[in-house]
């Protein structure tokens, strides 16, 4: 829609006359110099979603931009600000406030659909990580939210804390590794703890081995299976053969073989 206004809207301007010759004109009359403005208005209020959504098409990471963006877009739609003495003024750090006049309706309406859909994204801690560990923006934009930078802290807190329970008491299995390809991800780096458990590191990070004294309640991981539909084969077996050769008791077992 930005780009069909801002064309048409080029277009005319361009060439004022063309307004008398669109068919769309010929059957449902002139457009007033009124809605002119109105579709003027619309652009602006519509080219800073055009900036934020080009933002975010782009080839690198744009979790950081997602705060920042959202921040720039109240700015821009928040018309006006109350003075001290509870006076409304224009908001002087939006570009909108003095050239905004017949939509202010739709602008209000934008600003209240984009804090329903998109504030909590001030409390999230994926979203605020981002923002806060992109060099651009650092802790910058807690400010320009207008939240105390203690709420946001706190909220962030609360929902790693909410995460590490719940992944670290669900019953499920992240990955399973079949033992074939178990030493293939081994960097074969080790380190020996007190209580006689040794620390492996993996391409996947460290794993650790051994028993531990501590009585507490810990996830197991299984590294590996019985198949018990098959019979179990006493490996011994095969030593004897190494050393003894094929004996005349051994050809007559066939369970065996």
């Amino acid at each position: 829609m930005f780009y069909m206004l801002k064309t048409f809207l080029k277009a005319i301007d361009v060439d004022p006359s063309l307004l008398l010759r669109l068919n769309g004109i010929k059957k449902h009359f002139a457009l007033s110099s009124s809605e002119m403005e109105i579709l003027q208005e619309l652009e602006a209020i519509l080219q800073p979603f055009e900036i934020a959504s080009n933002d975010f098409q782009a080839d690198y990471e744009t979790i950081g931009n997602v705060i920042p963006a959202f921040l720039v877009l109240k700015i821009h739609l928040t018309l006006s600000i109350k003075y001290r003495n509870g006076a409304e003024i224009p908001n002087p750090a939006s570009p909108l406030s003095l050239v905004v006049v017949k939509c202010k309706y739709v602008t209000a309406s934008l600003l209240q659909s984009l804090n329903c859909r998109f504030s909590y994204v001030l409390y999230e801690a994926s979203y605020v990580l981002g923002s806060t560990l992109d060099p651009r923006f650092k802790k910058g934009w807690i400010k320009r939210s207008g939240i105390p930078e203690t709420d946001i802290i706190a909220a962030v807190k609360l929902e790693i804390d909410i995460l590490a329970h719940t992944r670290h008491n669900r019953q499920e299995f992240d990955l399973v590794i079949g033992f074939d390809y178990f030493w293939k991800i081994m960097i074969h780096q080790t380190k020996q703890g007190s209580d006689g458990s040794v620390a492996c590191v993996r391409k996947l990070g460290w794993i650790i081995f051994g028993a531990s004294e501590e009585k507490k309640e810990s996830s197991v991981l299984l590294t590996t299976v019985k198949n018990s539909a098959r019979p179990v084969v006493d490996f011994k077996e095969f030593w004897v053969l190494e050393h003894m050769g094929v004996t005349k008791e051994e050809l007559e077992d066939q369970g065996f073989l």
